[in-house]
Order: structure tokens, then C-alpha cells, then sequence
């Protein structure tokens, strides 16, 4: 699971900037409060309020879009 290869809470992976998690009524400081299985239990149901993109290159995991972060993993083309 990329929660526990990225050794984060599973909440970690919702994106509290999500507008899909506002339409839902929760804000982003509820989910400091949320137990690994309620996390679990609303990624599940709405996927939509997931950190986008996710990248798995070797031990290296990245969560939503870091222009500055993909530029480190992807070669300049020459």
C-alpha cells in the first residue's frame, strides 16, 4: 500500500485541498482527527479526494502534482 511504503497515516493520502472533500462537508482540519480505518473507509468510497498524481519510482513515492519534485525524476531529454 503507498501509505505504508511512504510510512504515512493512511490519511496522508487524502488531498485537503480536494474540492471533492469540500462538497463532502469535511475540512481539512477534521482529518487530523481521522482513525486509519474511517481515512480508509472515505478514500474508498470517494477516490476522487486522493493526492493526484501518485508516482512509485523505486523506494521514492510522491504525492500530488510538485513541479520541482518531477523535474528530479525525470531526465532532462537532450
Amino acid at each position: 500500500m503507498i501509505a505504508q511504503r511512504k510510512k504515512i497515516p493512511i490519511a496522508g493520502l487524502i488531498n485537503p485541498k480536494s474540492r471533492n472533500l469540500k462538497d463532502l462537508g469535511i475540512k481539512p482540519a477534521d482529518l487530523e482527527n481521522l482513525t486509519e480505518e474511517t481515512a480508509l473507509t472515505l478514500l474508498t468510497k470517494n477516490p476522487k479526494i486522493m493526492f493526484r498524481p501518485i508516482v512509485l519510482t523505486g523506494e521514492q513515492v510522491l504525492l500530488g502534482f510538485k513541479e520541482e519534485e518531477f523535474n528530479k525524476l525525470i531526465p532532462e531529454n537532450k
